[in-house]
């Protein structure tokens, strides 16, 4: 009986030691799934503010398609008010194109990021050896040479004060989308 009793007693402040620990448990187990439950709900709302600005830009990037066709149908077609026509042509393009400090801002952004890259693939270099290093090698110039070209237009586009600098925005982007095909290749 009393090896019964002793057993009870031993089973009982197990139990008590268990339901301490349980608790113990279970208090850091809805903790950690509370602030993940935080953390799920901190990044769909981050997730639903980027698709609406996403959103938001493409349908203003529709617009301005809508508008520019309708502006060069008009321009073609309408002979009527050739000047009329021509002016609200002009000023649509112009506000389309842009201004050049906007250009000029957004063209020194990408040298950066491509500096930026270039960058990391000097550390990427360092570490690596044989064909890969190669390859990165070529990586490296190829970026480096691309952004010397980008530079060098830039530099140009900035020494412009008339509108020639619009010629220039068309050959740099036209050289970033072709150098961008090539650096998403790889």
């Amino acid at each position: 009986m009393e090896t019964k009793l002793k057993t009870e007693i031993r089973k009982e402040d197990f139990i008590k030691s268990a339901e301490i620990k349980v608790k113990n448990l279970l208090s850091e187990l809805y903790d950690e799934e509370s602030k993940a439950l935080a953390d799920k709900q901190s990044i769909v709302k981050k997730y639903d503010r980027l698709i609406k600005e996403i959103n938001t830009r493409i349908e203003e990037s529709r617009k301005k398609i809508e508008q520019l066709q309708t502006k060069f149908k008009r321009l073609k077609t309408d002979s009527s008010s050739w000047d009329q026509v021509k002016n609200e042509f002009d000023v649509t393009l112009n506000y389309l194109e842009g201004d050049r400090d906007t250009f000029i801002a957004k063209a020194e952004e990408v040298i950066k990021n491509l500096s930026d890259k270039m960058t990391e693939l000097e550390a990427r270099i360092e570490e690596s050896t044989g064909e890969a290093r190669t390859k990165l090698v070529d990586m490296y110039h190829t970026i480096k040479d691309n952004r010397d070209d980008l530079s060098a237009k830039l530099e140009e586009a900035k020494s412009k004060v008339d509108d020639t600098w619009k010629d220039v925005k068309y050959w740099f982007l036209e050289k970033f989308k072709s150098f961008r095909s090539y650096f998403e290749k790889n």
